[in-house]
């Protein structure tokens, strides 16, 4: 029994050393993340103009890339920012940093996507919402798919210049023949309303509005495998749906390794207690 009884001790001091050990890593961890993401990054300071870098693009993806599970910790922050701290320089931040990983999974283009659809509709004094759309789009320009167009097309619509701008560049990577009527009148109506102040945004209108017709052009003219697909058209109604009332998602904690070890902890405290007591009386 005292032998029992000391292996017991044994094994509750070693799980209870590493669970410490687990949450010191994991912390630790996070800190480096979120200084490489919010102080390290290269990303320009201004939503449409490049602006000065604290960091090579190259180091900076070859950073992020050391981090497990770096998709998900990027959408962690990403929610955090958006729902909790409502930092809209955070935000840019962790979403451009999730548009330099370019191997989001289609869960994780969902997951980032469901904070759009819980938008009742965005105006100029939305902050957040309308950082969040100019970031979102950047990362949905990796990843060209119906449903990703769809929602570009949605905002290019828009009356919200800057957002349409931002949907604009992303259909130049994304688009399909579907996004050039849409793409071609965005540029037109710009074009007739542009003064000295805009001009710049006017650039950034024609270049994507030229990327997209190349694109396009290469892929009409290439018959190489690989090529840019071409996606069928299907009806789209140009005119934002109406949306709920935008309910902040209580995220049920996911079940991680630290809680596992700290419930075996507690299970082999209570029998040591048990032990204890059975050998006294």
């Amino acid at each position: 029994m005292r032998h029992l009884f000391s292996r017991l001790c044994i094994t509750g001091q070693t799980l209870i050393g590493l669970t410490i050990g687990s949450f010191a890593a994991e912390e630790e961890q996070k800190v480096t993340l979120e200084k490489l993401v919010y102080s390290m990054s290269p990303a320009p300071s201004d939503v449409v103009r490049e602006g000065p870098r604290t960091n090579s693009p190259a180091t900076f993806t070859d950073a992020l890339t050391k981090f497990p599970n770096i998709n998900d910790k990027l959408l962690d922050l990403v929610e955090q920012d958006f729902y909790n701290l409502r930092n809209p320089e955070r935000l840019r931040l962790s979403l451009y940093a999730l548009s330099y990983t370019k191997d989001l999974t289609k869960e994780q283009q969902e997951r980032l996507k469901l904070i759009e659809r819980k938008f009742p509709s965005v105006g100029e004094d939305d902050e957040m919402e309308r950082q969040f759309l100019t970031g979102l789009f950047n990362v949905l320009s990796n990843y060209p798919s119906v449903e990703n167009e769809d929602l570009a097309l949605k905002y290019a619509v828009s009356d919200d210049l800057m957002l349409a701008i931002n949907a604009v560049m992303a259909l130049a990577n994304i688009g399909t023949v579907r996004s050039l009527a849409i793409v071609n009148s965005v540029v037109k109506k710009q074009r007739d309303v542009v003064g000295d102040r805009r001009g710049y945004l006017l650039e950034e209108l024609e270049e994507a509005e030229l990327t997209l017709h190349k694109r396009l052009e290469m892929n009409t003219n290439s018959s190489t495998k690989g090529s840019i697909q071409v996606l069928p058209s299907h009806d789209l109604d140009l005119k934002p749906p109406a949306q709920p009332t935008p309910i902040v998602p209580s995220r049920e904690p996911e079940v991680s390794l630290p809680h596992i070890i700290w419930g075996i902890v507690i299970v082999a405290a209570l029998g040591l207690m048990w032990l204890l007591l059975k050998r006294r009386s």
